[in-house]
């Protein structure tokens, strides 16, 4: 059992996707031993994805595929 847990801001960049892949390996391990921080992340996606079904979709362009792998 770890003996210290996550800074909350950075579960939430590890719950968006929007860690450095080094990064978000070392949380990723973490969280496997830490059924607190493994929790916070559980609500923190929660949350997003309650965010997330609150918006309006808006419609992609046609070549929004090629801009995204462009960029």
């Amino acid at each position: 059992m770890p003996r210290f847990h996550v800074q909350e801001d950075l579960l939430v960049d590890y719950a968006s996707g929007s860690l450095p892949s080094t990064l978000s390996l070392l949380i990723a391990t973490h969280i496997t031993l830490c059924p607190d921080c493994r929790r916070a992340v559980g609500d923190i996606e929660m949350i997003g994805g309650a965010l997330l079904d609150c918006i309006d979709p808006i419609a992609m362009t046609t070549d929004a595929l090629v801009v995204a792998l462009d960029a």
